[in-house]
């Protein structure tokens, strides 16, 4: 199986529903650019989709763009939220707060 270029956009689409719901905009090349990458390496659409939220996020830390992406609204951004089964979740309380994709649906800009 391989990553068709619809993966890749709706990969691409879903990351930046997050981004910009939670950072604004002006990520898209960050994402993309991660997402092309990527592309070249792993052939199976759902461990791409994943490596793509997953390198996004360290990126952001890393690149100390904000190091808490995505911030957890139960405990005032204090703390990230990690990625597991197609989800961000608060890893204090193991509360699913959002799938990916639908952060702007939980939590809006201002509660980055």
């Amino acid at each position: 199986m391989a990553v068709t270029d619809e993966d890749e956009e709706r990969t691409v689409s879903v990351v930046l529903a997050d981004v910009t719901a939670t950072l604004g905009p002006g990520y898209e090349s960050i994402v993309r650019d991660i997402a092309g990458r990527l592309r070249e390496f792993i052939d199976e659409p759902t461990r791409y989709f994943e490596r793509v939220v997953e390198d996004t996020q360290q990126v952001f830390h890393d690149g100390y763009i904000d190091t808490d992406w995505p911030r957890c609204p139960l405990h005032d951004g204090r703390h990230p939220l990690w990625l597991g089964d197609g989800g961000w979740w608060c890893q204090k309380n193991g509360v699913l707060i959002a799938a990916v994709g639908d952060l702007g649906s939980r939590v809006g800009p201002d509660s980055s």
